[in-house]
């Protein structure tokens, strides 16, 4: 990214840190992406990084695979960030509210990795966290409790899916 656009993207991001953290997330994300001429928001450098450890989990690839393979990293990808920030604002998975919401993330991003054959969706999170980490200080504070209930959500639906209920 140039001077110039990484100055641009930053004022942004100043602008709109505070007024919603998955808002913002959003908003810097996609002004991070077209800054470094990414025309897929999947291909700029917070989500590659998630798209990377989807493909060295399940052994599959996103450029060149097949249609079903790229929707499931990019699912994951994007569905892994938003977990991590309701997690870190203070949300539980539920069946009301925001919490409903994290809970259809989690469980969304299960039911996709369990179509290219991956396992542990809890580790995205450490990703997330690392990537945004000196711009949002609170995931960084709140990972182990991130991961906590996010491994959490994800067993309890595993069992749910194997018992067929």
């Amino acid at each position: 990214m140039g001077d110039q656009a990484a100055r641009r993207a930053g004022a942004l991001h100043r602008g709109i840190r505070r007024r919603g953290s998955i808002a913002g997330e959003d908003l810097w994300v996609a002004a991070t992406a077209l800054a470094e001429g990414a025309t897929l928001v999947s291909h700029d450098k917070v989500f590659r990084p998630l798209v990377d450890l989807g493909e060295e989990l399940s052994g599959r690839r996103y450029e060149g695979g097949d249609e079903a393979t790229q929707r499931a990293l990019r699912i994951l990808a994007d569905h892994g960030r938003g977990m991590t920030f309701l997690v870190a604002e203070g949300v539980a998975p539920s069946n009301e509210g925001r919490g409903y919401v994290l809970r259809r993330l989690i469980r969304r991003a299960v039911v996709q990795a369990r179509r290219i054959g991956l396992e542990d969706v809890y580790r995205l999170p450490a990703i997330v966290v690392e990537q945004v980490g000196q711009w949002y200080p609170e995931v960084v504070e709140h990972a182990a409790e991130i991961e906590r209930v996010v491994r959490a959500e994800e067993e309890r639906f595993r069992e749910t899916l194997e018992r067929g209920t």
